[in-house]
């Protein structure tokens, strides 16, 4: 089930009003949604706000307390520099492999499957090293 997408240019740093308002929209869906089985996100990965450096791993958090236990994967650009809260929080965390990116689809399916996987008690362990 879509909650909620959301693009910009890539550029400077993100209005905390705007960052604020789409997670919001994004935390109250998924608390209407509830229970779900698990949850899918495909952010960049390398978002900056006016108001928190590093805002995907607390979006990460906040989803995380609303669905508890129930798995989380992340599909990221590129280009993204994941931080701690994003890592830790998710059952698997992927990211494009091709610039352009070409392979978005593709990502996201693989990253619907290692949630559907995930579902079913045989997902991935996380391991991540800087």
């Amino acid at each position: 089930m879509p909650l909620v997408a959301a693009a910009a240019i890539p550029g400077p740093i993100i209005a905390a009003e705007a960052r604020s308002t789409i997670w919001d929209e994004l935390l109250a869906r998924l608390e209407a949604a509830m229970p779900v089985d698990g949850l899918l996100l495909c952010l960049h990965g390398a978002m900056v706000s006016q108001d928190i450096a590093d805002p995907e791993s607390q979006l990460v958090v906040a989803c995380r307390e609303v669905i508890g236990e129930r798995p989380l994967v992340a599909v990221l650009d590129l280009h993204a520099n994941p931080g701690e809260g994003l890592l830790r929080g998710s059952n698997a965390t992927i990211a494009y492999d091709t610039y352009p990116h070409v392979d978005a689809g593709e990502r996201g399916g693989e990253g619907a499957a290692l949630l559907l996987a995930a579902i079913a008690g045989e997902g991935p362990k996380l391991a991540w090293r800087r």
